[in-house]
């Protein structure tokens, strides 16, 4: 039987099943493994690694401020109204960089596991520089998912307007934080 609008679809358990039960035979994709490992930033600079998620038009954001040793100066939680999640993140790195720099910090490493800003969002992303203007260092790397776990773990605690923790912070987020800074690898699947 061959069915249109099925196309290469992921490589899972309940795929397989499904197919299966149905009697399609349709190529799946493998999945790619993907080996993630926290890479810290340079001696003096803190980084910022920040992770979102939308659902509808509500967005959780997750931020959280690291040492050169991995350690967590302080993360923090928030929501906004967004119609994709490109949004939502840009405006994790906006908060992210504006509680930064009111905390004292003056060179900067922001991470998003993205790709580049899009023409539309370029506003948005403008404001975020225009906060960090007069930091001695300031960098945004774009990066693929690098490990992000704890900004992820945030993202889905964001309440309406921003949250702020300072550690310690609850046992898994702990956990996650502790796994980062001592280097350990993980997997991702894609």
């Amino acid at each position: 039987m061959r069915l249109t609008g099925i196309e290469k679809p992921k490589d899972s358990p309940i795929n397989r099943s499904m197919l299966e039960r149905l009697g399609l035979d349709v190529n799946i994709v493998p999945r790619k493994a993907i080996y993630c490992k926290l890479t810290l930033p340079p001696r003096g600079v803190i980084k910022l690694n920040v992770d979102g998620s939308l659902i509808r038009t509500i967005g959780g954001f997750g931020d959280m401020l690291r040492d050169e040793a991995g350690n967590v100066i302080f993360c923090y939680a928030g929501q906004c109204t967004a119609q994709s999640i490109l949004k939502v993140e840009i405006k994790a790195i906006y908060e992210g960089c504006r509680v930064a720099k009111g905390g004292g910090v003056y060179q900067l490493r922001v991470l998003r596991k993205e790709e580049t800003c899009p023409w539309y969002y370029l506003n948005e992303a403008q404001l975020t520089w225009d906060i960090l203007e007069g930091m001695q260092m300031k960098e945004i790397q774009l990066v693929y998912r690098e490990t992000n776990r704890g900004a992820d773990s945030l993202a889905s605690m964001g309440d309406p307007g921003i949250k702020v923790f300072i550690p310690p912070l609850n046992s898994e987020l702990m956990k996650i934080i502790e796994e980062d800074r001592v280097g350990v690898i993980y997997t991702r699947w894609r």
